[in-house]
C-alpha cells in the first residue's frame, strides 16, 4: 500500500468515525452536551430529494458531507465514482434520493 493510499484510508476511517458521532439525533445531542453545550434541541427530518436528471445526484453529492470524501480522491478516481454512480442511477431509473437531516440548536457558556 502506498503512502498516499494509506493516508486516504486513514482519512476516510477518521471521517466515518466522526460522522458516527452525529448520525442519529441522540448521538448528536450527547456529542454537543459532552462538548459543554446546554439547552440542546435536536430534531430530525427524513425526506427524499427528487432528481430531475441523474446528474442532479452529483450536484447534491458535491454540496453535501460527501464533498470531503470526493475531494480526497484524485481526479481519475473521482470521475470513475461519478460515472459509476450516474450509470447506476440511469440503469435503475432512480428518481429521488434520501435527504435526511439532523438539526441542532444549543448554547454554550463562554470559557
Amino acid at each position: 500500500m502506498s503512502i498516499e493510499s494509506d493516508a486516504k484510508t486513514k482519512a476516510a476511517a477518521t471521517y466515518n468515525a466522526a460522522a458516527d458521532c452525529y448520525d442519529e439525533p441522540a448521538s448528536l445531542k450527547r456529542l454537543l452536551e459532552e462538548g459543554g453545550a446546554e439547552a440542546v434541541e435536536v430534531e430530525s427530518e427524513s425526506t427524499r430529494h427528487p432528481l430531475g436528471t441523474p446528474e442532479d445526484w452529483w450536484t447534491i453529492a458535491l454540496g453535501s458531507g460527501y464533498r470531503g470524501t470526493l475531494d480526497q480522491m484524485g481526479p481519475e478516481a473521482r470521475e470513475r465514482v461519478r460515472r459509476a454512480n450516474l450509470s447506476y442511477l440511469r440503469e435503475h431509473d432512480v428518481r429521488s434520493v434520501e435527504a435526511n437531516v439532523i438539526y441542532a440548536i444549543a448554547t454554550k457558556r463562554p470559557v
